[in-house]
């Protein structure tokens, strides 16, 4: 029994393995999968983590009479279209205003350029 067919807490052991899902999920999908799924929504999704932004402007959460101002955020996700070859990684402003998916490469080498320019800023010369 592969990850697709195996039971889980979103699916049990008699539930249907949908016809579009070619293969096991990756470790960190967390999507629960059904045959009904709309083709646009037929992608493994793993768990976001969120990074405050708090240099940027704060957004109110709150109402005209009680604002509840909190920072904004970035969310970093997983993501893969079930016929794609690798996952890409997704950041997104928390209102969805801004979205934009690297591949593996193009995350490792962004990654290296932001821990450089954090080096640089703290006068270090490794960033690591």
């Amino acid at each position: 029994m592969d990850k697709r067919t195996a039971p889980t807490a979103d699916r049990p052991a008699d539930a249907e393995v949908p016809t579009w899902l070619t293969g096991p999920c990756p470790d960190w999908c967390s999507t629960p999968h059904s045959a009904s799924d709309h083709p646009d929504d037929r992608h493994h999704d793993g768990a976001y983590e969120a990074v405050e932004l708090t240099t940027m402007e704060f957004v109110d959460y709150g109402s005209p009479t009680r604002p509840n101002y909190r920072p904004q955020v970035a969310l970093i996700d997983l993501i893969q279209g079930y016929r794609e070859a690798e996952p890409r990684v997704c950041v997104v402003e928390g209102s969805d205003r801004f979205v934009f998916y690297l591949s593996l490469a193009e995350a490792e080498e962004f990654a290296g350029v932001l821990l450089r320019r954090v080096a640089d800023a703290r006068g270090q010369s490794d960033p690591s």
